[in-house]
C-alpha cells in the first residue's frame, strides 16, 4: 500500500490506467451519451421516443408478419412518423422508392385533405394488411387500388379467339412507385401468337378454296399506366389511373391503336380476410381503328384462406374477378362483354408467388370459348 501510495512514475500511470478504465465502465453502464441532440418530447412519449436521423430510418424490407395486427396508431406512432422524413428531392425520392428498404413499419395513412401537399416527397413503402389480416396483392383480371413493388411475368391462353384457332400472349409488367402518390404501371406483350387461316384458289374453270391454318407472332400494344394515391388506409386505399395504350402492335391482331383509360380504383378490406375491390372508367380510342368507346367495369371479391402461419401454401387467397365493357358510341354494332374469373395465387418463394385464373365469357357474342392465366410476381 505504501508503493502504491509512493509517487513513483510506473505507480501513478498505473492508476490514472485504472481510474480511465472505471470511467468508461461508469459511462457505459448508464446508456452512454450521443453527439445527436434529442427532440423536446412530451411526457407520454419521451420514455419511448428515439432519436431522428438525418434521413428516414429504415426497418426491414419486408411486410411485418402476416397474422397479426399492429396496434392502433398512437400519439407515440405519430411523433415516430413525423421524425422518419425524407430529406431528398424528386430523383432520390424516385430512387428510395425503387431500391430502398421500403419497410412497412414506415407507413403511415394518406388523406384526400393532403392529396397535394403530402406523400410525394415521401418514398414508397408496403402496405401493412388489413385489421382482419387481409394482404395487399395483386390479382388476375381485379382493379388493383394498390400500389405494389413487383414485376410480373404472365402467360395468357385463349380457346379459339380467333376463326382459326387459339391464341397466346405473353406479357412483362412492372409496377414501379416514384413516390407514396406516385406509380408507373409499365405492361408489354413481347409475344402474341395467334391462328391465322390461308385461302388459296386451285382447279380448272372453278375455282376452290382450300383452307390451311398456321400460327403468326407479333409484339402487341404496350401500356403506360400513371397510378395516383388519392387516399389510403389500413383498410382502405382509393386511387385514380390513366392507361395510356400505344402501338406498336399488329392491327390484324386487334392491336395497333392508341387509347386513353382513366379509372378510379378501390381497394377495401373486410372481416374475416375479406377483400373487395374494383374500379370504373372509359376506354377511348384516339385513333380510327373501329374500336368503340366504352365504358369498363370491375369487381372482385376474394379471401385469404392461409397466412405465413401455414405449413404449405402460405398466403393463399381465392377470388372471383367480374369484368364488364359496353360500348358508349356508334362506330359500329354495340357489343357489351362481361367475363368472370376465378383465381388463386400463393407464395412458392421468399417474395415469390404463382397464380392462376380461368376466363369465362357470359354473354354473346363471345371473342373466345375460355381462357387461361399463369402468372409469375416477384416483388423486390
Amino acid at each position: 500500500m505504501e508503493r502504491w501510495r509512493s509517487g513513483h512514475p510506473q505507480i501513478r500511470r498505473a492508476r490514472f490506467r485504472l481510474f480511465a478504465v472505471f470511467a468508461v465502465f461508469v459511462i457505459a453502464m448508464s446508456g452512454g451519451c450521443s453527439i445527436v441532440d434529442r427532440p423536446k418530447l412530451t411526457p407520454a412519449s419521451e420514455a419511448t421516443q428515439t432519436p431522428p436521423s438525418a434521413v428516414r430510418v429504415r426497418a426491414q424490407s419486408e411486410e411485418p408478419p402476416t397474422g397479426s395486427v399492429a396496434p392502433p396508431s398512437s400519439p407515440v406512432a405519430s411523433n415516430l412518423a413525423a421524425s422518419r422524413i425524407f430529406r431528398g428531392g424528386a430523383l432520390d425520392t424516385a430512387l428510395e422508392s425503387l431500391f430502398g428498404e421500403a419497410s412497412t413499419s414506415d407507413w403511415t395513412p394518406l388523406s384526400f385533405a393532403t392529396l397535394f401537399t403530402e406523400g410525394w416527397n415521401q418514398p414508397f413503402v408496403f402496405s401493412p394488411p388489413s385489421d382482419s389480416g387481409a394482404l395487399r396483392q395483386e390479382w388476375i383480371n381485379a382493379a388493383n387500388g394498390v400500389f405494389y413493388r413487383q414485376s410480373v411475368l404472365n402467360y395468357n391462353f385463349r380457346d379459339q379467339a380467333t376463326s382459326a384457332g387459339n391464341r397466346n400472349i405473353g406479357t412483362f409488367t412492372i409496377f414501379a412507385p416514384l413516390s407514396r402518390r406516385l406509380e408507373l404501371n409499365i405492361s408489354i406483350p413481347f409475344v402474341d401468337d395467334r391462328a391465322v387461316a390461308h385461302s388459296s384458289a386451285s382447279g380448272g374453270s372453278r375455282a376452290s378454296l382450300n383452307s390451311r391454318t398456321s400460327y403468326q407472332s407479333t409484339f402487341g400494344d404496350f401500356t403506360i399506366t400513371p397510378q395516383v394515391m388519392l387516399s389510403e388506409t389500413r383498410n382502405t386505399s382509393i386511387m385514380s389511373v390513366l392507361a395510356i395504350r400505344a402501338p406498336p402492335g399488329s392491327r390484324a391482331a386487334g392491336d395497333g391503336g392508341t387509347s386513353l383509360g382513366p379509372q378510379l380504383q378501390f381497394w377495401q378490406g373486410l372481416p374475416n380476410r375479406w377483400v373487395v375491390r374494383g374500379g370504373a372508367g372509359p376506354t377511348v380510342p384516339l385513333t380510327a381503328t373501329g374500336l368503340h368507346t366504352t365504358f369498363d367495369t370491375n369487381l372482385t371479391i376474394g379471401r385469404f384462406l392461409t397466412l405465413d402461419d401455414a405449413r404449405y401454401f402460405k398466403q393463399l387467397s381465392v377470388w372471383v374477378a367480374a369484368n364488364n365493357s359496353a360500348a358508349m358510341d356508334h362506330s359500329g354494332p354495340a357489343v357489351d362483354f362481361m367475363t368472370i374469373l376465378p383465381g388463386i395465387r400463393f407464395l412458392i418463394a421468399k417474395n415469390t408467388w404463382f397464380l392462376y385464373g380461368v376466363e369465362i365469357p357470359l354473354v354473346a357474342p363471345r371473342n373466345e370459348d375460355y381462357g387461361m392465366y399463369f402468372s409469375l410476381v416477384r416483388r423486390w
